[in-house]
């Protein structure tokens, strides 16, 4: 379980955070909460703590010195690459030393710190952001509790300026506690029973393998790592939105795209959109022959699945996806724009269920065999009595979790908040909230 989807969080970390926050002066309110954010990390990544403050320090000084020296892009650009290559080969120590059972945690908190700190640098190396970065505006950025877990991220200019007038109002606090709980039950509560029922489905012997049985394990899967990462940003802009700080979007119903192209602007927006402002443009910019932009295309699908984790499988699922971006941009674009909006859909469901099959392999070759054996309709079964009960023992969970993936949901409670007057609405939004909390704590107390 994530430290952020714990009951210890949600009744006793978030409301002190947030006593701390709102019993400040507002003109001590940044730094309140870096001293939070810097508890915080402490208390969840114990061993990789004086490491992010050995790296904080680093950048620290590499901004200094491109500040001094800014007239010298020669200088600069030599920075950029110290920073660049010191974050990275952090971050590869790290996944490194986890994979060996060095660290008992995985190192997820670190990683987004070194990315936020890399997008920091870049800026100030282009001329994007403030010439003066103010230290706490700066730390505070890198290590922002809330996006620690999982993101969103996002570039610097739009972050600090909002450091400026942290005075949230009622209605931000409460709208963004909503969305602590919404995301907490995302996370907590349906990608946990989603991933127990993804391992049931795996644990079956390779005598009852069907094809509706592995189909059924991809999509399991895929809805557990979209639950479990979308719930995280949101508990993120929920957590900025209590504080007066306004975090992006990071997933956008990502299994309802139109095109593996849709799908990347969709899913881990802030980190697709990160890959593409600070690796693909610059290397498209100086090459922009349709060779170049295909290498450049399939880094761009390998980096995003180097966000999970530096493993083999991660690497490919990306490279995997990619080759469809290819295929859309590059030899069907016109006939991407021809086809109707629900083969659309197949298609790229189709598509990302079968990069899941690469995602969830524990090897490259167990990846394959699970692809092949999808596709076996004359030798395998096509399902049995034992992948019945399995899913109709489950059937609430996935009908839940297949509805809330869709827009469907959204647009009703919309809907529902237009037309009914404000009491009302503020009625319905408290019984959402309260039914979210009860859902969350009696899940949490069962599973604990």
């Amino acid at each position: 379980m994530h430290a952020m989807t714990s009951l210890a969080f949600l009744y006793v970390i978030l409301p002190v955070a947030m006593a701390v926050f709102l019993l400040c002066p507002p003109v001590w309110r940044r730094g309140a909460l870096l001293a939070v954010s810097l508890c915080f990390f402490l208390l969840v990544q114990p061993s990789t703590f004086p490491l992010l403050l050995v790296c904080l320090a680093t950048d620290w000084l590499i901004l200094a010195f491109m500040r001094r020296y800014r007239h010298s892009p020669r200088f600069c650009k030599g920075c950029v690459a110290v920073s660049a290559v010191k974050n990275l080969l952090v971050f590869l120590a790290l996944e490194i030393l986890f994979q060996m059972n060095r660290l008992v945690e995985a190192p997820w908190g670190l990683r987004v710190y070194l990315l936020s700190s890399l997008s920091c640098i870049l800026e100030a190396y282009r001329g994007e952001a403030p010439e003066e970065y103010h230290p706490v505006s700066y730390l505070l950025y890198c290590c922002f509790f809330p996006r620690l877990e999982a993101g969103p991220l996002l570039p610097y200019r739009d972050f600090a300026p909002q450091l400026e007038a942290l005075n949230p109002s009622l209605t931000d606090i409460g709208r963004g506690f909503g969305l602590v709980l919404q995301g907490a039950v995302k996370t907590g509560v349906l990608a946990q029973a989603l991933q127990a029922t993804y391992d049931a489905l795996r644990a079956f012997p390779a005598e009852d393998l069907t094809v509706a049985g592995l189909w059924s394990a991809v999509l399991v899967l895929a809805l557990s790592v979209y639950y479990r990462l979308s719930g995280l940003s949101e508990m993120a802009q929920g957590i900025g939105q209590m504080m007066g700080i306004s975090l992006p979007k990071n997933f956008y119903y990502p299994y309802q795209s139109q095109g593996v192209t849709d799908f990347f602007q969709r899913f881990l927006i802030t980190v697709s959109n990160f890959i593409c402002r600070n690796v693909y443009q610059p290397l498209h910019a100086g090459s922009p022959n349709v060779l170049a932009d295909c290498l450049n295309l399939i880094l761009w699908g390998v980096l995003m699945g180097l966000w999970f984790g530096l493993q083999v499988n991660y690497l490919l699922w990306g490279a995997f996806l990619s080759l469809f971006l290819i295929l859309e941009k590059h030899v069907f674009p016109n006939a991407m724009k021809k086809v109707p909006t629900l083969f659309l859909r197949l298609y790229t469901l189709g598509v990302v269920l079968c990069s899941f099959a690469i995602f969830g392999g524990t090897s490259p070759r167990s990846s394959a065999m699970t692809l092949t054996n999808m596709f076996r309709l004359r030798q395998l079964d096509l399902s049995n009595d034992r992948l019945v009960y399995l899913l109709t023992s489950n059937w609430l969970l996935l009908a839940v979790s297949l509805l809330f993936a869709t827009s469907a949901v959204s647009l009703l409670l919309n809907f529902l908040r237009k037309i009914l007057p404000r009491f009302a609405t503020v009625l319905l939004t408290a019984a959402i909230d309260g039914v979210l909390l009860a859902v969350f704590t009696v899940f949490t107390i069962r599973v604990g």
